[in-house]
């Protein structure tokens, strides 16, 4: 209580060696209007000192502002310190009328404390400065190391807090903010801590990065390259992260953090292969040692084993997915075909050709082919159906293989020669019917002069020829082959018609009865 009256006192004094100065100066009538009208004033003034970043090891000045600062008239407040961290070294930057090293009180300055005394001329009246104003500055030496939080703050020890304003005849004591605890950093800006966890498996999104900001003056605000924000990001792949530290006065601190892809895993189990066996063995070649392994046939799961292999006995597209201890895989694909034994086929639509026909031939069974006999007689010997057109019966040969297996088929191609034969030429007279013959088919078809109607596809037609004529018949044997031949009838008058009379019966030889 001693100490907060003694505190007291100093303002006071203040006030009564300002007043003592007016009656000096026979100021008498003013002496008598400020004792009568002191009260308090409602009107705001605020101290406050800015948050500073002060290098270790260096030198820091600390400006000491004020808003609010209108018709004051004297003034006094303490200042406190961490003097583990700052050592007082200066008092200067005065912004103030008539405020010099004098008014401060640097007694206890070694303790961590600074007092400031400060009146104006009443005979002039208050003092207003704009808002922002540094009314003083102190220089600290920074202490030895880097300490990341100190503070300045404003307090009643050695004196206490107290302003007067003068307004016109009235003195009042103005309510005033001291603002609070100023932080000053005397590290740089930088992260504390970083701690980032590459991606789990190769091309995963695991990865993780955090940072501990320091240094500066908090709060901290930090983004990424990704468009993140914030101390954390996660699910990140492989890559490289910048990020910016941006603290509570506007200092930035930008570095980048790389992230390993997770560690590479490989697996093979080979490449396509054709087997002649009844089986084959799957066998999984890896980088990593596996604690499972998948086995797919297309996309259908068929086996899970704990060992990297497997037999399997039929045709198709094989994968393998192997997983390791932390999740992460790796997988395989190849083609396993298993040819299979074949019946080698040579086929047409008919084994007996006409003789300058043309026919298919088809073999069938597998897909390699060579022809073996009868090229001479194709069209093509790559293909499995080519055309024929033998001219002497022959037999065709090819030859059918897969991967495995090999076979070979034969077909014989007859050719077909009818033979027509026709009764010999002849004569008739006119007007006689004559029947015709022929042989050597199933099938037959005359043409020529007055053959009877319905007879001209029988192999013996009649005819009534008026005139010689050639008849030519074509003869069909079973295969639908063909033969022609031809009949010369040749017609001629009747001959009794021209030979003359002779009376042969004459008794007396007269050629008369």
């Amino acid at each position: 209580m001693g100490t907060e009256i003694e505190n007291k006192v100093h303002i006071r004094q203040m006030i009564k060696s300002l007043l003592q100065n007016m009656v000096n100066r026979h100021n008498i009538l003013f002496l008598f209007l400020l004792l009568a009208t002191v009260r308090l004033s409602g009107q705001n003034l605020s101290f406050y000192i800015d948050p500073v970043l002060a290098p270790a090891d260096g030198q820091v000045i600390v400006p000491v502002k004020c808003t609010g600062f209108e018709g004051i008239l004297g003034l006094q407040f303490s200042i406190n310190w961490d003097t583990s961290h700052l050592v007082f070294d200066t008092v200067s930057g005065f912004g103030l009328p008539l405020l010099s090293s004098s008014n401060f009180g640097t007694i206890q300055t070694g303790g961590g404390a600074l007092s400031v005394l400060w009146s104006g001329d009443p005979l002039v009246g208050g003092e207003s400065l704009s808002d922002s104003t540094a009314i003083f500055e102190i220089t600290f030496q920074v202490a030895e190391g880097c300490s990341n939080i100190s503070t300045i703050e404003f307090a009643d020890i050695p004196v206490e807090q107290l302003v007067i304003r003068l307004d016109g005849t009235t003195l009042t004591e103005v309510s005033t903010e001291y603002l609070g605890t100023n932080a000053i950093s005397f590290c740089p800006l930088l992260p504390n801590n970083t701690i980032f966890e590459a991606p789990i498996c190769e091309g995963d999104t695991t990865g993780s990065i955090d940072i501990s900001p320091a240094g500066g003056i908090p709060p901290y605000q930090i983004s990424w390259s990704n468009g993140r924000e914030g101390a954390s990001i996660v699910n990140l792949a492989a890559g490289t992260y910048t990020y910016t530290i941006t603290d509570g006065i506007g200092n930035i601190f930008i570095d980048s953090v790389l992230l390993a892809d997770g560690p590479p895993l490989s697996i093979s189990i080979g490449d396509d292969i054709v087997s002649c066996d009844d089986f084959f063995d799957l066998s999984a070649m890896a980088s990593d040692n596996f604690s499972s392994y998948e086995w797919y046939i297309g996309e259908n799961l068929f086996a899970t084993t704990t060992t990297p292999t497997l037999g399997v006995t039929s045709s198709g597209t094989y994968s393998v997915l192997a997983v390791n201890a932390r999740g992460c895989t790796a997988s395989d694909t190849m083609e396993i075909f298993f040819p299979q034994a074949f019946e080698a086929r040579l086929s047409s639509s008919k084994n007996t050709i006409c003789t300058g026909d043309t026919i298919s031939l088809q073999a069938t069974g597998a897909e390699n082919i060579e022809w073996i006999s009868g090229l001479e007689f194709l069209s093509s010997i790559e293909i499995p159906n080519p055309l024929a057109y033998p001219d002497l019966p022959t037999e065709f040969i090819v030859v059918l293989s897969n991967e495995c297996f090999m076979d070979t088929a034969s077909l014989f191609i007859d050719l077909s020669v009818p033979t027509a034969t026709t009764s010999p030429d002849t004569c008739v007279t006119k007007g006689v019917h004559l029947q015709l013959n022929a042989s050597g088919g199933i099938q037959y078809f005359w043409s020529g002069q007055s053959i009877e109607t319905g007879t001209d596809s029988l192999p013996d037609p009649m005819v009534s020829p008026t005139e010689s004529t050639t008849y030519f018949v074509t003869v069909f044997d079973e295969f639908g082959c063909t033969a022609t031949d031809s009949v010369r009838v040749e017609v001629v008058e009747n001959p009794l018609l021209n030979i003359p009379k002779v009376n042969l019966i004459s008794p007396n030889g007269d050629g008369k009865n």
